[in-house]
């Protein structure tokens, strides 16, 4: 974190980087229409990120370890994939 000030001399903390944790990245899917893509690890999330900003906008906690995700071909959904073989669909609004 960098904590830069907001004049009043209170410290304002603010994210500097974000990522996935222990483990593999081993998922990633490019929304269709918008500038956005989705990335899944071993450590058990997975993140929607902004394009243009590099920024993570989502952050979603899941039961097993991520191996595959990708939008609906109209970008309203989010299906990940995981190790023990189930998946779950997520609606991406």
């Amino acid at each position: 974190f960098e904590v830069p000030y907001n004049g009043k001399d209170k410290a304002v903390p603010q994210l500097l980087v974000d990522g996935h944790g222990e483990g593999e990245l081993w998922g990633l899917a490019v929304h269709p229409t918008k500038h956005l893509f989705a990335t899944g690890s071993d450590d058990k999330v997975i993140k929607v990120w902004n394009g243009d900003t590099h920024k993570s906008i989502a952050t979603i906690q899941a039961k097993f370890e991520v191996r595959s995700c990708g939008f609906s071909p109209d970008g309203n959904f989010l299906a990940a994939g995981y190790l023990n073989g189930s998946f779950s669909i997520f609606s991406v609004a």
